[in-house]
């Protein structure tokens, strides 16, 4: 990339503009090939997991970083707008991501006052959420929007859960 960049410096307007490089075209075309391979993944991965037969998939916890308390579960993993993932800049100015689920279990309400926040999924306000175990702030509580068939939903950052290994559910 950093050639492509001193060969753009060297350009001047008596070249043809072919000799330019297209910063736009390049990162669109990145996002493109990311796209399509993950689709790709994601396709791999239903289809081993139909053919593994009739057993019952494993719904593996996804856990408190601070913790380790069970949050939630892959169950539960939802959409928004066709996305799992969201990525959002905070009031605070901070870009996170926020992946959405039907439920979560081991969360509260924070206790230091429920902050609405309506910049998280307009027109929809969101309440502060802690793990029920430490405390530790993990996402939001999404309230319903009569105009739109997704519910009432939690958006969860994705920094703050993390995805058990293990293959069993471990007693909690």
């Amino acid at each position: 990339m950093k050639r492509r960049v001193q060969d753009n410096k060297r350009w001047n307007r008596s070249m043809s503009p072919n000799e330019a490089w297209d910063v736009d075209k390049e990162l669109d075309a990145m996002t493109y090939k990311r796209s399509a391979l993950e689709s790709l993944l994601r396709a791999d991965e239903e289809a081993d997991s139909t053919a593994a037969g009739s057993a019952a998939p494993v719904s593996r916890p996804l856990r408190c970083v601070s913790c380790n308390a069970i949050i939630t579960d892959e169950n539960q993993i939802s959409k928004k707008a066709k996305q799992h993932e969201h990525p959002r800049m905070t009031s605070e100015g901070a870009m996170q991501v926020f992946r959405v689920f039907s439920g979560a279990k081991g969360v509260v309400a924070d206790e230091a006052g429920p902050m609405s926040q309506a910049w998280l999924f307009p027109p929809r306000t969101a309440v502060r959420v802690c793990c029920a175990g430490c405390k530790a702030d993990v996402g939001y509580a999404v309230s319903d929007d009569p105009r739109e068939k997704v519910g009432a939903f939690f958006a969860l950052r994705s920094n703050a859960v993390k995805r058990d290994t293990k293959d069993t559910l471990p007693d909690a």
